[in-house]
């Protein structure tokens, strides 16, 4: 498959196309192909999480105007994770001590930010909620750095549960939004389904961004 910006739609800024596959004993993968045509970029994303949905293992590989930005490999241990990455800045190996459980591994796909959430505290109701030290590929806004391994830490807040409609059908969803992040990203609002696959249905990012996304196909095997 190749891309070619000329060939899409003005209207359309970002496309990604991902596949979740579920394993009874091990958990889940996450497979993500992002394209974001004015940055002309491409993004390939592979993360795995366990049947409690904390990270295993993640592969994150950058390119920008059809020249390689950097790949990365990440394995998680009970209180460590690693990273192993060739960038422009040559070859990087990186080994952090995290303490406790940790939300996730953000790699800037945008299915991977609502698996960010799929440990967030939902049970006590809307409340804003702080995650620390949450490692990311990147903390450039549109990841177009690295990718290695550097840390965000987030305001985020839980507005409650909605119903959303999009192409791809109708949804519950809970409606949370990146209030504030140590990296200035402008507010994300997202509305990621219930269903136990933490789908991203529809987001909106503000500010001089103002950019919208929706699912619009959703099929399950």
């Amino acid at each position: 498959m190749s891309w070619s910006g000329d060939k899409v739609s003005a209207d359309i800024r970002t496309r990604e196309d991902f596949i979740i596959t579920r394993h009874p004993s091990e958990g889940a993968v996450l497979r993500s192909f992002c394209q974001l045509y004015e940055s002309r970029m491409v993004r390939d994303v592979v993360t795995a999480v366990d049947l409690n949905f904390q990270p295993t293992d993640a592969s994150v590989r950058v390119i920008v105007d059809g020249e390689l930005q950097g790949t990365a490999w990440y394995t998680f241990g009970r209180d460590t994770i690693e990273c192993e990455a060739v960038t422009d800045k040559g070859r990087i190996s990186q080994t952090e001590s995290l303490a406790g459980t940790f939300p996730g591994i953000g790699t800037h796909a945008l299915q991977g930010d609502a698996w960010l959430l799929a440990n967030m505290d939902f049970a006590s109701g809307p409340a804003v909620r702080t995650l620390e030290k949450m490692p990311f590929c990147s903390t450039h806004l549109i990841g177009a750095t690295g990718p290695h391994l550097e840390f965000v830490t987030a305001d985020v807040e839980y507005f409650g549960d909605e119903e959303v409609e999009t192409e791809a059908g109708v949804f519950v969803c809970r409606h949370v939004a990146w209030v504030s992040t140590s990296n200035d990203h402008p507010r994300y609002d997202m509305w990621v389904s219930t269903d136990g696959d933490y789908l991203l249905v529809k987001g909106y990012i503000g500010g001089d961004w103002d950019v919208s996304y929706e699912l619009v196909q959703h099929e399950e095997e």
